[in-house]
């Protein structure tokens, strides 16, 4: 039987950046419709994909960590965990069969993957006390909300841990009060938790794939529409319902609605 060609889709972080807060994307971490697409036979190895990868977007395959995307039960898209060497060596049919006796939601029509760029401070050997969280920026008096990074953190550590790093991140102070939330997921409804900077991750079940959005403390930002990220996205859900999703933005950015 000849080989049938499949589609995999691969995100990077620059597509995170264009996506997250533009043209009425608010929630998850990436619009798969506008990432690039690669069809290839499904006896394609993932080593031979990340050669097309390279060439595709000028990454040495050396410098790649491919992430496997899954649909969470809760119907967000969210990296899961990292291809193993082993697995570099595996056809894209040996792969999709031996991660859907682990991953009940892998897309049947292809797959997605997220391109993590490693670079001199990217942990090399991911235990299972590492988690790759995503960060989301929220702005309540630009109303505005946008990605600004991805971590590691230990499932022993504490947010509280990641303060500073969150600052210099965001452009605050040293000491810029701040709020953290999890972002869940946003059907049927939005939903997103404030997160106590006092317990370890693991505690909060944070971990691979999860997004925290975090802002200045909304204490002093009571006069603003939506002082908190939280009052943001239950807004956010809301509108979708009624108004185009072409025409979502107009309604932030700098103009607040009421």
């Amino acid at each position: 039987m000849p080989p049938r060609a499949i589609s995999i889709k691969v995100a990077r972080e620059e597509d995170l950046s264009s996506h997250i807060g533009n043209d009425g994307f608010y929630f998850d971490l990436v619009d798969f419709d506008r990432v690039r697409a690669f069809q290839i036979p499904d006896n394609t190895t993932m080593s031979r994909l990340k050669e097309e990868i390279a060439v595709e977007f000028s990454i040495p395959s050396q410098f790649q960590r491919l992430w496997l995307f899954c649909k969470r039960q809760n119907g967000t898209w969210r990296p899961v965990r990292p291809f193993s060497t082993e697995e570099n060596n595996l056809s894209m049919t040996s792969l999709h069969k031996l991660l859907s006796r682990t991953f009940l939601f892998l897309n049947p029509d292809g797959v997605k993957l997220f391109l993590e760029v490693l670079n001199d401070s990217s942990p090399q050997n991911l235990s299972n006390d590492d988690g790759l969280v995503f960060l989301k920026l929220y702005d309540p008096e630009q109303t505005q909300i946008r990605y600004i990074g991805m971590l590691f953190v230990k499932a022993s550590s504490r947010p509280s841990d990641i303060l500073p790093k969150l600052r210099s991140l965001a452009g605050f102070c040293a000491d810029e009060e701040m709020e953290l939330y999890e972002e869940i997921k946003f059907e049927p409804s939005a939903m997103c938790e404030a997160i106590d900077a006092n317990i370890t991750f693991s505690e909060s079940q944070i971990g691979h794939g999860d997004i925290i959005c975090y802002q200045k403390s909304s204490k002093s930002l009571s006069h603003h529409a939506y002082p908190s990220v939280e009052i943001f996205f239950k807004r956010i859900h809301d509108l979708k319902a009624v108004v185009p999703v072409s025409l979502l933005d107009p309604y932030f950015g700098n103009t607040i609605i009421t």
